[in-house]
């Protein structure tokens, strides 16, 4: 007889396939269940991923492992670029302690570059050099391609 698995099923397919493979991520860590997520389609809309963890320590581990936390920003030549990564906590609509991971940034491109800095540091284990699915890191004006 087949042991059922405790953790949810969960449906990638309906994912922005943006922020696919940081919801992959952060659900392959132990005690993590991610509720909701969005890619943020308008040009000022973060990304963000809604999830619940076990216990503090899960918290923790995940916090040190993020790149960095707050705003950074550079001006190159007259153009400003910034990027935002925090995480909330909240109660929602069903009672729930949940944690929200924002990725942001301005213009777009910053965040999309943001986006693959935190799925590099929350990687498990590194993957091969050249063996790679993933979208390229992101140069100005490229967007990332979910093919």
């Amino acid at each position: 007889m087949r042991k059922r698995s405790s953790k949810p099923v969960v449906p990638y397919a309906r994912i922005d396939c943006e922020i696919r493979p940081l919801v992959r991520l952060l659900n392959a860590r132990a005690g993590i269940r991610t509720l909701y997520s969005c890619a943020g389609h308008a040009e000022n809309e973060q990304t963000y991923v809604t999830f619940m963890a076990s216990g503090l320590q899960v918290l923790e581990a995940l916090v040190r492992a993020l790149p960095f936390h707050g705003v950074r920003g550079s001006l190159i030549g007259n153009h400003y670029e910034h990027q935002i990564l925090s995480l909330t906590t909240r109660i929602d609509q069903d009672g729930r302690l949940v944690h929200d991971l924002h990725v942001g940034g301005r213009p777009r491109y910053a965040q999309r570059q943001l986006l693959d800095a935190v799925e590099a540091a929350l990687t498990l284990e590194p993957k091969p050099a050249g063996n790679s699915k993933r979208a390229p890191v992101h140069k100005r004006g490229n967007v990332r391609n979910c093919s």
